[in-house]
């Protein structure tokens, strides 16, 4: 193609372009206004933030003092509780008393020999209740019960987010002297997320390795087959014969903590502290009641509550404890539980090699209930290897097949065919 062609070519073009030039421009012009939209949507504010409205004079204050710290300020409640406060009809300082009974039943034995003034109870009010890493404790309580009896509550609060490294600073000095934790759920969720903070801050926290007791799982334990509910409200009730009057909701402490960061009124946060108290001095009283009913099984007055007890006695090895604690579900205790307690004394007797008495309590199970598939295979066992009688083992066999799964049953029958076979001839 020669030049004059190859310009003559160009020259079309180009009017062509320019016959299109308005729809050109006004996409030009399209995406710039998108791009200044975009711009606007994400530059920084210029005006001023909302703020909460003030408070006003008249209305009521939160408790306690400011104390400064290093890392800012933070608002600190202190109280105390007289050494023959009850909470319900329990003391408070019932929770002194000596024993084995709350390292068995929270199976935490390490807390064994420690003594009890060395205890510090723990419980925090969150801005929300799944945890995790954008959870926030605003408010940690705290208590001991001090060698007179009383009980010492210390409640840190964060009036704003911002406060919490000074609430996590003062969490510190306040552990100074204690030795253990005692919580009630906090092994799943308040200690987890004060380990968390402390990272996230990075603060060190200097129980974080100290032994725990989780009364949840105690009361567990031992109130599982009388009360349906285990809920700290609810055992206040059932067992320390205390119910909340106008207690707030610990489903709605959330809220209530936003509202008072919005600007809201102090009393529903008010009422998050006394929530928040009362928790913590249901826990001194609860405990003090579960040491109790474990030493003393003349001391629990419903007879469920011997098998939870003597389940933990069995499992810490404190066999003359379990005993009483069996013999007393046994003797007064419905069916079920009669027959709960009696598979529990045949099993620690088999342990302590006393197959006799062991034999004599199934036996007797097997009496009471020919279906007991569990009592029928312990006694196959027992006659098949203690008394080298196979007939009687494998009557027991038998019986036991549905406990024992089918494969292992019939693999059990074979082999006591076999020896009374050899047995015979």
């Amino acid at each position: 193609m020669s030049l004059r062609s190859k310009l003559g070519r160009r020259k079309e073009r180009g009017s062509d372009l320019s016959s299109r030039a308005p729809d050109r421009a006004a996409l030009l012009e399209g995406l710039r206004r998108e791009m200044v939209r975009i711009a606007a949507r994400h530059a920084p504010r210029t005006e001023p933030q909302e703020t909460p409205p003030p408070r006003g004079d008249d209305e009521e204050e939160l408790p306690g003092a400011e104390v400064r710290t290093s890392v800012g300020p933070v608002l600190v409640r202190r109280w105390t509780y007289a050494a023959d406060h009850c909470h319900g009809r329990e003391p408070v300082a019932g929770f002194l008393a000596p024993g084995p009974g709350l390292g068995a039943l929270g199976r935490v034995p390490a807390i064994e020999g420690l003594p009890r003034t060395s205890a510090l109870f723990m419980d925090t009010e969150t801005t929300g209740l799944s945890g995790g890493a954008g959870t926030l404790p605003f408010l940690v309580g705290l208590g001991r019960v001090a060698p007179s009896g009383s009980f010492e509550l210390v409640q840190i609060l964060a009036r704003e987010p911002c406060e919490e490294p000074a609430l996590l600073k003062v969490l510190v000095a306040e552990l100074e002297g204690a030795a253990y934790w005692v919580t009630f759920n906090g092994r799943a969720f308040d200690l987890p997320l004060l380990n968390t903070r402390f990272v996230i801050n990075r603060m060190k926290n200097p129980g974080a390795a100290w032994p725990h007791l989780d009364l949840l799982h105690a009361a567990r334990r031992v109130f599982g087959r009388r009360l349906a509910d285990r809920s700290l409200v609810s055992l206040e009730d059932a067992v320390l014969g205390f119910r909340r009057e106008g207690d707030i909701p610990g489903g709605l402490i959330p809220a209530v903590y936003a509202d008072f960061l919005r600007g809201g009124p102090a009393a529903p946060m008010i009422a998050v502290l006394e929530h928040n108290a009362n928790d913590l001095v249901a826990l001194a009283a609860l405990g003090g009641v579960l040491e109790r009913m474990y030493g003393d099984p003349a001391a629990v007055a419903h007879a469920d509550d011997h098998v939870g007890l003597a389940r933990s006695a069995i499992d810490a090895g404190e066999r003359a404890i379990a005993e009483e604690h069996l013999g007393r579900a046994g003797d007064a205790a419905g069916e079920d539980a009669r027959r709960v307690a009696l598979h529990l004394l045949a099993r620690a007797a088999a342990r302590r090699g006393e197959s006799d008495p062991a034999r004599d309590l199934w036996l007797e199970l097997v009496a009471d209930d020919p279906a007991d598939g569990f009592a029928h295979l312990a006694l196959a066992k027992h006659f098949e290897h203690r008394e080298h009688d196979f007939a009687r083992a494998a009557e027991h066999a038998r019986m036991a097949a549905e406990a024992e799964g089918d494969e292992a049953a019939e693999r059990r029958r074979t082999r006591l065919s076999r020896k009374k076979e050899k047995n015979d001839g």
